[in-house]
């Protein structure tokens, strides 16, 4: 449920590019330097982030000024994270395939999502499902991955709302797990 390793490193690479973008988009210039390498600022990746995915145009404009000199296939990939979705997710299964992640809405889409370095089960332990977190879901060459920056919320559940969301993941399997966002625009 991981994507290959060179396509993680290449996340990697590309993702806090266009974080400091945002940052420098916004003056914080101590955001910036904090998300410089080699020891990126999980904190200042997180108010990165906000700030980018408050303001998805900036996503645009990172293609077209294309800051990093990157080249058309990588603007490609950053240019599909327009189709991003952020929110609060209920981890409700780990499947083969990937990870069960529903929106927190009355009627949720269910998205399959993999993780990047480490399975998302080993994240947040396999036996917690299911769990409720604050995430970016992003394309990532035709496949959804979270961005890696998720925040777990301490609920736990009781039988009932876990049955709950069982049958909202039955509901929401019969619809079709969506397993690529750049197709739902």
């Amino acid at each position: 449920m991981l994507v290959p390793e060179e396509d993680a490193a290449l996340f990697h690479r590309l993702y806090p590019m266009v974080l400091r973008y945002a940052a420098a988009s916004s003056k914080e210039k101590s955001l910036i330097k904090s998300l410089t390498p080699p020891k990126v600022s999980s904190e200042a990746a997180v108010k990165a982030r906000e700030l980018l995915f408050s303001k998805p145009s900036l996503i645009k404009k990172f293609v077209l000024a294309n800051p990093e000199k990157l080249g058309q296939d990588e603007l490609a990939l950053v240019r599909e994270w327009e189709h991003f979705r952020i929110g609060k997710f209920i981890i409700e299964r780990s499947l083969k395939k990937h990870t069960i992640f529903l929106e927190w809405t009355d009627d949720p889409t269910g998205y399959g999502v993999l993780g990047l370095n480490s399975p998302i089960e080993e994240m947040i332990g396999y036996e917690r499902l299911p769990v409720v977190v604050n995430t970016v879901l992003v394309p990532w060459k035709g496949k959804i991955v979270h961005d890696g920056l998720f925040a777990m919320m301490p609920i736990s559940f009781g039988s009932g709302i876990r049955r709950t969301f069982k049958e909202s993941y039955m509901e929401a399997k019969s619809r079709g797990i969506v397993t690529s966002l750049a197709s739902q625009t």
